[in-house]
C-alpha cells in the first residue's frame, strides 16, 4: 500500500498561507486601477456611440427638410427636443429628431446618473438651426464640418438640459459647463460630436476645466481646453 509522505501531507502553515494572502492583495491592488480604466473607457466609447447616433439622426433630419438643421434650443418643435411637451420621454418625443431615432436611452450618457435630467447632450449654439426672422441653418452653410462641433455633453445646473451649449469663442471664459461623468484620463473627459459625423473625446489638460465641470469659476485664461472648444466651436472658415 502506497503512503503519502510526511512532506506532501503536509497542510499550509500560518506563515505560508498569510504569505499567499498578501501576494493575491498585492495582484489585486494593481488589477484594480486597470479595471476601472477599462470600466471608464467602455463608458466613453458607449457613449459616443450614442453621440453619433443623435449626429446622424441630426444630419437625416437636414437631408429631408431642405438641408435645414434643427433647432438647437429645448422649447418647442422643430427644436431637436421640446420641453413644452411635457417632461422625460415626452420632450424627446415632441422633438424633431425623435422620428429618426426612437430609443430614448440612447439621449442619456450612460455615465450621467442625475435622476433630474432624461438627456446628456445640447446642440452647440453655432449649429442650432433657428436664426430667427424665419432663416434656418443649412447643412451646407458648415463648411469645415470635420472642425464644427454639434453635440456636446452638457452639465446644465438648471435641473434640466435647457437650451443649446454656448461659449464665447473670443473670451477667455466658460459660459455653459461641460460633462463632468467621464474619469478617462488623467483629468477626466467629455465627447464632442462633430458635423460630419465622427466622434472624438477632448481628454481635459488643465485642472480648472475639470472644476469649472462641477461648478467653479469660468473666467480661466490660458486655458488650453477653452482654446481648444473655441476652436471647434466656431472654427475659422
Amino acid at each position: 500500500m502506497m503512503h503519502l509522505s510526511s512532506r506532501s501531507a503536509r497542510a499550509f502553515t500560518l506563515v505560508e498561507l498569510l504569505v499567499v494572502i498578501g501576494i493575491i492583495a498585492i495582484l489585486i491592488a494593481l488589477l484594480l486601477p486597470a479595471l476601472a480604466r477599462a470600466r471608464e473607457q467602455s463608458r466613453l466609447l458607449t457613449c459616443a456611440s450614442q453621440m453619433r447616433q443623435l449626429t446622424l439622426a441630426w444630419m437625416t433630419y437636414a437631408l429631408d427638410n431642405r438641408g435645414c438643421v434643427p433647432g438647437g434650443e429645448t422649447i418647442a418643435f422643430p427644436d431637436w427636443v421640446a420641453q413644452t411637451a411635457g417632461p422625460g420621454l415626452a420632450s424627446m418625443e415632441g422633438g424633431s429628431l425623435y422620428k429618426y431615432l426612437k430609443q430614448p436611452a440612447v439621449y442619456k450618457c450612460i455615465g450621467d446618473v442625475r435622476t433630474e435630467y432624461d438627456w446628456s447632450y445640447a446642440i452647440t449654439g453655432t449649429t442650432g438651426g433657428n436664426l430667427g426672422n424665419g432663416e434656418w441653418r443649412k447643412l451646407s452653410q458648415i463648411r469645415s464640418s470635420e472642425r464644427q462641433a454639434v453635440f456636446m455633453e452638457d452639465n446644465d445646473n438648471r435641473a434640466a438640459i435647457l437650451g443649446s451649449w454656448i461659449m464665447n469663442p473670443t473670451a477667455p471664459a466658460f459660459i455653459d459647463m461641460l460633462a463632468p461623468w467621464h474619469r478617462a484620463g488623467r483629468l477626466g473627459a467629455t465627447n464632442i460630436a462633430y458635423a460630419d459625423g465622427h466622434i472624438a473625446p477632448l481628454f481635459y489638460s488643465d485642472r480648472r476645466t475639470t472644476a469649472h465641470s462641477i461648478g467653479a469659476d469660468g473666467f480661466q485664461p490660458d486655458n488650453v481646453d477653452l482654446k481648444f472648444l473655441a476652436s471647434v466651436y466656431a472654427p475659422q472658415r
